[in-house]
């Protein structure tokens, strides 16, 4: 085979993962071809590493017996369940800090000592730690995060404690955060988020009543332009969320579960200029059809956009399980309303 230079070698690879260069990948096979194959590829190849349990640990030799890890940017553990050890992914972290961009956590195997070894990786932009299924002490994890000055994104997981009198430092450079876990009333009512934010997502929290998410939005409302609550929320009322436009009047996206909302939430929408700006409005429902609570209807929308309050909804997206036949005459006339402002209707099944 023609011996290629570096450069050529790199710029192959690079074609290989150009397409979508977020995307783990594992062309490791391909290092093998010449030595210069080995060389140009290398920094590909290691950007963003699709790990499994596998190949973690060979993965984790490797970067423990090289300089390798300065080559990783992107590491996603969450197909590795048990698999990892604490003492591991710490070590695994340090030794990748350098450059590290984004950390998905892994199902299990995340102590304090991880945590705190995510303050070594300054230029981290995102971690999401929603799946693990252990239960952390968020105080390690404010502790690691409070200065990574590049931190936009950072999604909670769903079993979590925190130590009384500790107080949180938010990164600076919030872009989202996804509430989880032991989210308290107490807990929202003493922090002050950054300006920066755009975008929140709450879901698991049990222990978030509606003051505690009255608070949380009042607090946000104003900045964010993307508000997601999704089920379960044990302490929530039926109405809890018949607020969210008058809280947060400035969201495009907003995506709100049938359980929590009533026909009050379009109700309460105003007719004036200032009408809400939600672009995409999406309602999920965890539930049966055979209920005896009372359920938002397609009138409802259609009465809202009627009066002129939701002028610039471009998407409508509800659950199956609400109900609404298509062919009834509700849903057609909410399908004719939102065709009229150039958007569309979709049909979910959560």
């Amino acid at each position: 085979m023609l011996n290629l230079p570096t450069e050529i070698w790199l710029r192959i690879f690079e074609n290989l993962v150009c397409w979508n260069p977020y995307e783990a990948k594992n062309n490791g096979a391909l290092l093998r071809i010449c030595r210069n194959a080995f060389s140009g590829g290398l920094p590909v190849i290691y950007f963003f590493p699709k790990l499994n349990a596998k190949n973690y640990a060979k993965f984790f030799n490797t970067i423990s017996e090289t300089d390798f890890g300065k080559l990783v940017h992107h590491i996603n553990l969450t197909n590795i369940s048990y698999t990892s050890k604490a003492s591991i992914t710490s070590r695994l972290l340090r030794r990748c800090a350098e450059n590290l961009e984004s950390f998905s956590g892994p199902q299990t195997g995340l102590g304090f000592t991880a945590l705190r070894a995510l303050s070594n990786c300054t230029r981290l932009k995102k971690i999401d730690l929603s799946v693990l299924s252990e239960r952390i002490d968020l105080q390690y994890l404010f502790a690691g995060i409070r200065n990574l000055q590049y931190l936009e994104y950072i999604d909670f997981p769903a079993l979590s404690k925190f130590s009384p009198g500790h107080n949180e430092c938010w990164p600076p450079s919030l872009v989202h955060i996804g509430f989880a876990g032991a989210i308290t009333d107490g807990f929202v009512a003493q922090s002050s988020f950054p300006p920066s934010l755009k975008s929140v997502c709450i879901t698991n929290c049990p222990q978030l009543t509606d003051t505690g998410l009255f608070t949380l939005l009042s607090k946000v409302g104003e900045i964010v332009t993307s508000v997601t609550i999704q089920y379960p929320m044990a302490e929530l009322s039926r109405n809890a969320l018949d607020c969210v436009f008058q809280l947060c009047p400035y969201a495009s996206v907003v995506s709100v579960p049938a359980n929590y909302i009533t026909s009050n939430l379009f109700e309460s929408l105003s007719e004036s200029e200032t009408s809400h700006k939600v672009e995409h409005l999406e309602i999920s429902y965890s539930g049966g059809l055979l209920t005896t609570i009372s359920l938002v209807k397609a009138d409802d929308i259609v009465s809202a956009l009627a009066d002129g309050k939701l002028p610039q909804l471009r998407r409508l997206q509800y659950s199956i399980r609400l109900g609404w036949k298509e062919e009834s005459e509700d849903v057609q006339d909410l399908v004719d309303l939102i065709d009229d402002q150039g958007g569309e209707v979709f049909v979910s099944v959560k």
